[in-house]
C-alpha cells in the first residue's frame, strides 16, 4: 500500500496509471484482502484527476468488499452508539466516579 500511495500522490504524468495498474494487480492477487486505506488512496487519486465516475465505481467496489464495507458500517454504528450514550449521560446529569484504591 505504500507504493500505491506514492504513485497516487506523485505528479508524474503516468503515476495515476501506474497506481491503477498496481491496484488491479492487488485486487487480482488471490488471498490479498484490500482494506479501506487502499481503496481510499485510489479514490482520492482519481478524484484529484477529475475522474469522478471511476472514483465512484471504486467506492462502490469498496462498499461491496465484505471486510471493508461491513467493518466501516459497524465502526460508524459503534461510534454513533457511543456518542448517543455519552449525550444521554450528560443530559441526565450522571457523572462517572472513579474509585481510588
Amino acid at each position: 500500500s505504500t507504493v500505491l500511495d506514492a504513485y497516487a500522490k506523485s505528479r508524474q504524468h503516468d503515476a495515476l496509471d501506474q497506481a491503477l495498474a498496481l491496484f488491479q494487480e492487488m485486487r487480482d492477487t488471490a488471498g490479498l484482502d484490500l482494506n479501506s486505506y487502499v481503496f481510499t488512496v485510489v479514490i482520492k487519486a482519481l478524484a484529484r484527476q477529475g475522474r469522478a465516475e471511476e472514483a465512484e465505481r471504486v467506492f462502490h467496489e469498496m462498499m461491496m468488499a465484505s471486510d471493508v464495507g461491513v467493518d466501516g458500517i459497524a465502526r460508524k454504528e459503534h461510534d454513533d452508539n457511543a456518542r448517543m450514550t455519552k449525550e444521554k449521560k450528560q443530559k441526565s446529569g450522571r457523572r462517572r466516579v472513579q474509585v481510588k484504591p
